[in-house]
């Protein structure tokens, strides 16, 4: 069975078909509710592109900037049963 989820800001229904997406979404809607800074944006299931110019996906990515400076936050919603290594987030960027 599919459901939709209705974001809130316009009707753009989410398709919850694999497992983990509700978790992803809700952290996405957690971060949402959590910015203090209306210039934040808190972006879920995008894509960038990593240093070696390939494009990978993100469960969430946080936007903002500070000054001159541009900062991205990328967050990864796993269900391990132990940690996820450094290394692993670092493969991801890369």
């Amino acid at each position: 069975m599919i459901n939709y989820i209705n974001n809130d800001k316009e009707f753009n229904p989410i398709k919850v078909g694999k497992q983990g997406t509700l978790f992803e979404l809700f952290v996405s809607r957690i971060e949402e509710a959590k910015k203090k800074d209306p210039n934040i944006q808190v972006l879920f299931d995008k894509s960038i592109v990593n240093l070696k110019g390939n494009l990978r996906q993100f469960d969430v990515l946080i936007k903002s900037q500070i000054n001159e400076y541009e900062i991205t936050v990328a967050v990864e919603c796993k269900e391990y049963t132990t940690p996820v290594t450094n290394q692993y987030f670092r493969n991801r960027i890369r």
